[in-house]
This record gives structure tokens, sequence and C-alpha cells, in this order.
């Protein structure tokens, strides 16, 4: 589920990511701007259907461009500083578009005090991304959980499930680079079963 790409993160060129992620956007902004037009513009419901087809799926595919520009860039963005690993807050989005679906997510009720640690805002940004992501594969209700921290404590662990056997490339794609870029700050995903953990690099604990 969470295979890693061969060439380690830090070797990639900020200007390389730059270029690739210009230039797939500007096809794709192409893409949407074509087939939303061709579905204003069609005479019957199956030229509509499929113009909108390609509009839905092209639109994933700029989500998922960006996702993973934004995830290869973050270990060389000058964004520091500490912040709070807010569970709850990071949880609110995703579980609103979860239970649009049927699906709920639930927070463990001792998670929340424990989950108040100083974290870097870089990788606050990266748990937000793989929560979202994780979330968004939810098929049946999903419980997060986050293990106490003690303040010597150098990582937080954060456990979500079930999570699906199967995720989509796009998907995959994103939680893989998430793990590596997570294992060059000392943390790292890792998936058991249907559970999968997130070790969340701690700044320090927070003060009561």
């Amino acid at each position: 589920m969470f295979a890693l790409p061969p060439e380690p993160l830090d070797r990639l060129p900020a200007d390389a990511v730059r270029h690739l992620a210009h230039e797939m956007r500007g096809a794709l902004h192409t893409i949407l701007g074509h087939s939303e037009l061709l579905a204003v513009e069609a005479h019957d419901s199956n030229a509509r259907e499929s113009a909108q087809h390609i509009h839905t799926s092209a639109a994933k595919l700029s989500a998922w461009v960006d996702d993973v520009v934004d995830l290869l860039r973050l270990p060389a963005v000058a964004e520091r500083g500490e912040a709070r690993l807010d569970l709850r807050g990071l949880l609110e989005t995703p579980t609103a578009a979860a239970k649009s679906r049927g699906v709920h997510v639930l927070l463990d009720e001792r998670s929340e005090a424990a989950s108040m640690i100083g974290i870097d805002r870089s990788v606050e940004r990266i748990v937000r991304r793989v929560l979202e992501t994780l979330v968004a594969t939810a098929k049946t209700d999903m419980k997060v959980r986050c293990e106490p921290c003690r303040p010597s404590d150098t990582v937080a662990v954060i456990s979500v499930a079930p999570v699906p056997d199967e995720t989509s490339n796009a998907e995959s794609a994103v939680l893989a680079i998430a793990a590596r870029v997570l294992a060059a700050q000392g943390g790292g995903i890792v998936r058991t079963g249907e559970r999968v953990a997130l070790r969340v690099p701690t700044c320090h604990a927070a003060e009561s």
C-alpha cells in the first residue's frame, strides 16, 4: 500500500518539482476548460455525460497533482515554528465529507487531550493531508486514536482503523510520499492489518 519511490526526496530539485507542476497543471486546466464547454454545448445526454466524466476525472487528477507536489516541496519549504497537533480540528472537514457518505469518523475520547502536543508546522500539514486521504477511503465507520505522549517522547502515534485493503493509485502515491517525508524527520507511516499508524515527530509536549 505504501510503496516508496526509489529516489530519495532530498535529491529532487525544487526547480524540477515546480516545472513538473507547471506543465501538468497547464495541460489539466486545458482539459478542464474544454470538457466543461463540451458539457454545456452537448446536444445529447450521452455526449454531455462523457464530457462531465472527463471533467470529473481531470479535476481529480489536478487535485492529486497539487497534493503530491505540495508534499514533495514540504521539506524545502521554510515554514517552521511550533503548532499544536489538534486532531479534532484536523478531522473536522474530512469528517463532514465522510458523514455525507454515511460514514462516521470517531475520535477516541482520550485522544483529544493526548493530541495537544507540539509539532513542527510543516509536519502538521503532512498529518492533515494523510488524515484527509485516509478518511476519504473509508467505506465503514472509522476510529482515530492518539496514544498518550510523554514530555520525553520524540514521536506521537496516531492510529486510524479500519483502512480499506485497496486504495486508488493517487491515494497510495500521496500516502507513500507522506511516509517518506515523515521518515526523513524521524517519523513514518506503518500499516498492520486494517490499522494505519502515523508516527509524528514532536517538538515537545504542550504546556498544560
